[in-house]
Order: C-alpha cells, then structure tokens, then sequence
C-alpha cells in the first residue's frame, strides 16, 4: 500500500474483539489488533535505537537485581547498548546491580521478572556482545509484552490510529515474531468463493 494512498481505506469492523475488516481499493485486509501493535511498537522503538534516542523512564525507587556471573557478563559487555536503549544499570556491589532507568517505550518492563527475564534471553544468545543487532532484536521484542492483547477491545479511534501506524511501515504484514499482522483476500477471490464469478 503506497504511503501517501493510506487514507483510502475504511475500517469495515471487528470481529472476536481481535480481528479488524478493512476496505482498501478491491481488496479486504483482516489484521490481528495483538500483532500489529506489536509490530508498530517493535518498529518505533528500533527506530528510536538506531538514532539513539530511546526515552527513559526514571525507577524511584530504583530496582536492585541479583544476577549470576553469566548475566553480570551481558550487561558489563553490553553497557552502552543498555543506555542506548534507555537503560541506567550501574554495579551495586557483589553481585548485585542497580537499574534506575529503563525504556519508557515499554511499558512492564520496570518489573523485576521482565528485568530478569530480558538479561537471561540475552545471556543465551551465542556471541551476543558481538552482535549487537541480535541485542537490540532482544530488547524491542519485549514490545510484545505491551501490545495490546487479542480479545481486548479496542474503540474505533484506536483501530484507524493503528491502521495508520501499520501502513506507514515498510513491512507491515508481519509480527517481530513473524506471524502475519494482516491477512489480504481481494474483491475477486471473495466473490470467486460465493459462486458470483467462476
């Protein structure tokens, strides 16, 4: 779909309270309200990374996190792709560790479990200190976390506010995770399937 053609579309309507009609043209879109928040989630953030301006958000009081060597290694290798990301982690003592900021572009992501669990997925990755692309993949997949959930409705503003955001992407048909944020039948395949056309 061409940018600056976007607004030619109609958002028909929702379905289970997760799956979203919309009219484009001779074609009918079927997005997944879950996977494509979080992929316009995925992507803003990303973005912010790549220009090194992801926002922090301030923890008072900060979170003190015990970590095993292993995942004491990832943030010392790591330290400045955590603060580009908008993470403030300093050496507490021992083996413990301070995180007084963390990215404000994902909400949950204060907690100590999400904390923990971010630090331990990195740790697994072979050679992650070297890549930081698989890095940065690790933290903006925690988007998920925040998307808005199948079967949590939305009101209409919200849904053409998303349909906007996803068509603005340059791939807007696939999750950070790769399942599809929309699925495309045409007018033609639609009344194909009703017998109107053979």
């Amino acid at each position: 779909m061409e940018h600056e053609e976007k607004k030619n579309y109609r958002v028909a309507g929702c379905v289970f309270s997760t799956y979203w009609i919309i009219e484009y043209n001779n074609e009918m879109y079927i997005m997944d309200q879950h996977a494509a928040h979080e992929k316009v989630m995925f992507e803003k953030f990303m973005g912010k990374m790549k220009l090194g301006n992801a926002a922090s958000q301030i923890l008072s009081p900060q979170i003190i996190i015990t970590l095993s060597r292993t995942e004491a290694d990832v943030i010392d290798n790591n330290y400045e792709a955590f603060a580009n990301a908008g993470f403030e982690i300093n050496h507490f003592g021992g083996n413990e560790y301070a995180v007084s900021a963390v990215p404000a572009d994902i909400p949950g992501i204060s907690s100590e479990k999400v904390l923990l669990d971010l630090i331990g997925m990195i740790s697994e990755e072979k050679n992650v200190s070297q890549t930081e692309s698989a890095f940065v993949e690790k933290i903006a997949s925690m988007s998920c976390k925040a998307a808005v959930k199948g079967g949590r409705r939305i009101n209409d503003r919200e849904a053409y506010e998303l349909v906007n955001s996803l068509f603005e992407l340059d791939n807007p048909f696939c999750c950070p995770h790769g399942r599809p944020t929309m699925i495309k039948m045409t007018k033609y395949e639609l009344e194909k399937q009703f017998g109107r056309i053979v």
